[in-house]
């Protein structure tokens, strides 16, 4: 058993007897996709630790080595049957990431209009999610049979880059599973629709919360407690499905610890181990309380299944709203320009000069590892280059050739992708700027000289930057050129 910071601050019981209670491994076994263990359709279980998620995978038989080594568990978002559908909220605090766990009445609170929004347009659709709440946020989840229409529809709509299809044809799963065509398609179809329920939902919620909410975790400004936002994060969508996981209901919540090494700073010896949850029916002031507490976490489990419920019909209703949507039209907007292949970088993004970019935007290009890699850093170069004329597309083709450079990036493009990695995040930002949702408020020297290693004596203002931005957008000027490096 591994030794932890904290224990159960309510009860002196030790992990041991808690995961040792039968009850939570069938919970546990019934969101894994079966009865029993051996009839589970998750494809395998981890850790949820970043340095350890992919290194030890294990098929779902093997869920007790995990609860004896009294770790947190998921699985894979790849399942052998259907397509798994996640919706991940959360609070983040980037001055202070331990703020969620030391104040959650707050956090969960800041989050409720999203949550609520999200519930109602949900509902409106006919989905009924299994919503389980985390140590900083809420995990919403259903899935679409694999033979079913919704299923056929969604392949239909994906877009599958060549390169990520070539790594999925190879063994990934615990006894050399590979993620089939058709499965591959439809969620790189998912990706798309689940970014117009995001938007819809962001777009709501936006007036109501009093820090920014987006789909990617990165800051606008600073709030009440710093930069602090909500995120309903897609970045999952921008992966092979392969390498994401999602938490099991009644898994230790470990984040604070084990990902969140600020966080373990800020609360000290302030909190207890804690759980994920349900959390129907409970009061946002209630979930810390309650996901401490063992006893009612056992009682918790004794009362609530956690079979991911089907919901291809309400997912048919999304799909066909998004194929009316400007989402779909910025869509096919972005997917109408084709990246530079590696054999032609060198006459066309490795032409690009560096030389009189604003200094956030050329120590991100000159030192991408890791500042490529941040979604601040990302977000503003992205707007920067759009200012010149950049097509998003072709800025991801920009993104990927560095990424596939040797800028000391080890495995990491051995495991992930960088076209998906790169066209994800600037579809995702462009989107906003495409369609007037993002006012670029918040494009100014704030953000780099926070998170972009940019020194205040060397930063020469973006305010040129944004407003040709801005005029770019009113006069139908985005995306003119790749690599004109002219103000509108």
């Amino acid at each position: 058993m591994r030794k932890y910071p904290l224990s159960w601050k309510n009860d002196p019981a030790p992990v041991s007897d808690y995961y040792g209670e039968p009850v939570i491994e069938k919970r546990m076994a019934e969101y894994l996709g079966g009865d029993t263990l051996d009839e589970a359709t998750a494809v395998y279980l981890t850790r949820c630790d970043p340095k350890n998620r992919l290194k030890n995978i294990r098929k779902p038989a093997e869920l007790a080595s995990f609860l004896r080594d009294g770790i947190d568990i998921g699985r894979s978002l790849w399942d052998k049957e259907d397509l798994i559908v996640h919706l991940d909220i959360e609070y983040v605090n980037f001055d202070f990431p331990g703020e969620p766990y030391l104040d959650p009445k707050r956090s969960y609170g800041i989050q409720e209009p999203l949550i609520k929004t999200l519930r109602n347009d949900l509902e409106g659709f006919g989905i009924e999610p299994l919503h389980l709440v985390t140590g900083r946020g809420h995990h919403f989840t259903w899935k679409i049979g694999g033979k079913t229409a919704v299923f056929r529809e969604l392949e239909k709509i994906g877009r599958l880059p060549e390169e990520l299809r070539k790594m999925y044809e190879k063994g990934h799963g615990p006894e050399g599973e590979h993620v089939t065509p058709g499965l591959a398609k439809a969620y790189a179809g998912l990706a798309l629709v689940m970014e117009y329920l995001a938007g819809r939902a962001i777009l709501s919620a936006r007036r109501e919360t009093p820090v920014p909410v987006k789909t990617i975790c990165a800051p606008e400004r600073v709030c009440e407690r710093g930069w602090e936002a909500v995120i309903l994060d897609l970045s999952e969508y921008g992966d092979p499905l392969h390498t994401r996981m999602i938490r099991l209901p009644f898994s230790l919540y470990l984040k604070p610890w084990e990902e969140d090494t600020l966080a373990k700073d800020d609360i000290g010896g302030k909190k207890g181990l804690s759980c994920v949850i349900p959390g129907g029916g409970m009061k946002p002031e209630d979930f810390a309380k309650a996901s401490g507490d063992p006893s009612r976490i056992i009682d918790l489990a004794l009362r609530s299944e956690m079979f991911i419920p089907e919901a291809a019909g309400g997912t048919g209703a999304v799909i066909k709203e998004y194929k009316t949507s400007g989402t779909k039209h910025y869509h096919d907007w972005f997917f109408s320009r084709e990246q530079y292949l590696p054999e032609e970088w060198p006459r066309t993004y490795d032409l690009f000069s560096h030389k009189g970019m604003p200094a956030c935007a050329r120590n991100i290009l000159e030192e991408p590892n890791d500042l490529l890699l941040k979604p601040p850093c990302q977000e503003m170069l992205i707007k920067v280059l759009m200012s010149l004329g950049w097509h998003p597309r072709h800025i991801a083709g920009l993104f990927r050739s560095k990424y596939e450079r040797n800028h000391g990036w080890g495995d990491m493009w051995y495991r992930y992708n960088a076209v998906s990695r790169a066209e994800f995040y600037c579809r995702t930002v462009a989107e906003g700027i495409f369609n007037g949702t993002d006012d670029l408020s918040g494009f100014d020297c704030s953000v780099p000289l926070r998170f972009c290693r940019c020194r205040k004596e060397e930063c020469s203002g973006l305010a040129n930057y944004r407003d040709s931005l801005i005029k770019r957008r009113e006069h139908g000027k985005l995306g003119s050129s790749p690599f004109n490096r002219l103000f509108l």
